[in-house]
């Protein structure tokens, strides 16, 4: 009889031990449920809220730039007419140089919108936009004319060209 007993309270213990290991498997289980839960969450928020945040960036870093509007020559379509060039770094009306004796201008401060007609050069620093009775060109690169909508050109300080799609 008592060796019976010994056997009962080794089952019991082992019971436990069993008891208790599947306590830990079920918690791990858990933890690792939460966890691709959580990096699950992250992700989707991230594929959501980044192109809200880099529609912000560039509103935020275009605010305080000046915007050249012109017109394209010869243009017949309005729908896309227009082309919208932002210089990085031209914050203020003095800092662009206007050459030209066909180009006609018009600065709107409060919106920051420099508005060009005709032929001749609005230029920054190293960068150069031309009117011409053909089209418009940055740099000695000439943009297109055929386009669905209007074209907006970002000019960062190296020279290369950068499309804003909808400002």
């Amino acid at each position: 009889m008592f060796s019976n007993m010994k056997l009962t309270t080794f089952c019991r213990s082992t019971e436990f031990q069993t008891v208790g290991v599947s306590r830990m498997t079920n918690l791990k289980r858990k933890l690792r449920l939460w966890a691709l839960a959580a990096i699950g969450f992250l992700s989707l928020a991230t594929l959501f809220l980044y192109p809200v945040w880099t529609s912000w960036y560039w509103q935020h870093r275009l605010g305080g730039l000046i915007k050249i509007e012109i017109q394209y020559p010869n243009c017949h379509d309005e729908s896309n007419c227009l082309c919208i060039i932002v210089f990085d770094g031209a914050g203020r009306f003095s800092d662009l140089r206007i050459e030209g004796a066909q180009l006609r201008t018009k600065f709107e401060p409060d919106n920051r919108v420099l508005r060009a007609y005709g032929t001749g050069y609005v230029s920054y620093k190293r960068n150069r936009v031309e009117l011409t009775a053909d089209g418009v060109s940055v740099n000695g690169l000439k943009l297109p004319l055929s386009r669905p909508s209007s074209l907006r050109v970002f000019v960062r300080s190296d020279g290369t060209l950068a499309s804003l799609g909808l400002l």
